[in-house]
């Protein structure tokens, strides 16, 4: 059975929930470019359909290889946050594969608020995303037609 709050009296866990958070925060800044960058090239892709001055600057190609960098960084991360996951789930006897709400759910103050307010802040980052890529989806269906 996992472990309450009360009883994550290591010390040495301190350390793996520090580690933990700062991945988060490194995840959610990454998906707040990413979201940024979508933002804007749907911006520039619409102006530049409503622009009849000339062709295209070639800025685009810098975006591609900026969106690349984030989402290698967002792979990255993605890894270390499953290796201090998996330390902290051994650590409270949970499945390996625990979920980020159900290690905020187990864990002590101040870290069950940290991690409830960073996979609340990933979880709308992600829905955002979600949007955009449906919103994309849907206007590639409606040119094609």
């Amino acid at each position: 059975m996992a472990q309450r709050r009360s009883e994550w009296a290591d010390p040495t866990q301190t350390g793996a929930f520090e580690a933990l958070a700062e991945l988060l925060w490194t995840e959610r800044e990454a998906l707040e470019q990413l979201l940024c960058k979508i933002v804007v090239g749907q911006l520039v892709v619409h102006a530049a359909a409503n622009d009849t001055s000339g062709p295209d600057d070639g800025t685009s190609g810098s975006t591609d290889g900026e969106v690349d960098d984030i989402l290698e960084r967002l792979r990255l991360t993605e890894v270390l946050r499953a290796a201090e996951v998996e330390e902290l789930a051994r650590a409270s006897r949970l499945p390996l594969d625990v979920t980020l709400a159900r290690l905020a759910d187990v864990a002590p103050e101040p870290w069950t608020t940290v991690l409830g307010d960073h996979e609340a802040a990933l979880e709308k980052l992600l829905t955002d995303l979600e949007g955009f890529a449906e919103l994309r989806q849907l206007s590639l269906r409606e040119f094609l037609g």
